[in-house]
């Protein structure tokens, strides 16, 4: 575990045949290895090249085929698609986008270190690289923890203002929280 944890990829035919190598892995520490080495990857070359999309977005998977999830992996996970999210391909928005909305459903941000921060980076990155990415993690808000909310709201003021549709639609919302909608008025000076 400590050599897979020092090692660093430097080609895409590394990181496929080590991503589609841990197809159905599902330990913590080597989810959280595996994403550490995507994100490290995706720093290091600046994108993806399209063969690599697949494998790495099946590896993104992993984490949400599980039943409970910890809160290290959830961590790395969010780490790994903000890097991905942030190089503003297009495939990113494929390959991160879906598991990033199907995370947000499942795992409350609280538990998560930095958690709501560093998803108000990635969703903004999303938001930023394809517009309607905002609108339909926003429609999933009612199925979400009150800090995935909040994360949700401080994306959208993020990406397109404090007075955007789409925070008039979560502050209108019954399903939207008290402290979130104290935090949408908080953005637009209430």
């Amino acid at each position: 575990m400590i050599a897979f944890r020092r090692m660093r990829v430097q080609q895409d035919a590394e990181l496929i045949t080590l991503c589609r190598t841990l197809k159905d892995e599902a330990a913590d520490p080597v989810l959280r290895s595996l994403y550490a080495l995507i994100q490290g990857y995706v720093r290091l070359q600046g994108k993806l090249s399209p063969d690599a999309w697949e494998p790495v977005h099946s590896a993104l998977n992993l984490l949400l085929k599980k039943g409970d999830i910890d809160s290290g992996s959830a961590r790395s996970f969010l780490m790994a698609c903000k890097v991905m999210a942030q190089t503003e391909d297009a495939r990113a928005q494929e390959a991160v986008g879906i598991p990033v909305r199907q995370f947000m459903r499942r795992v409350d941000l609280e538990r998560v270190r930095d958690g709501e921060a560093e998803t108000i980076d990635l969703l903004s990155a999303l938001g930023r690289g394809s517009p309607p990415f905002l609108d339909s993690i926003a429609s999933d808000c009612a199925s979400m923890a009150t800090r995935n909310v909040r994360a949700v709201a401080a994306a959208i003021r993020r990406v397109s203002g404090a007075h955007s549709p789409l925070l008039d639609d979560l502050l209108n919302s019954s399903a939207c929280a008290p402290e979130v909608k104290g935090l949408i008025l908080s953005f637009r000076g209430a």
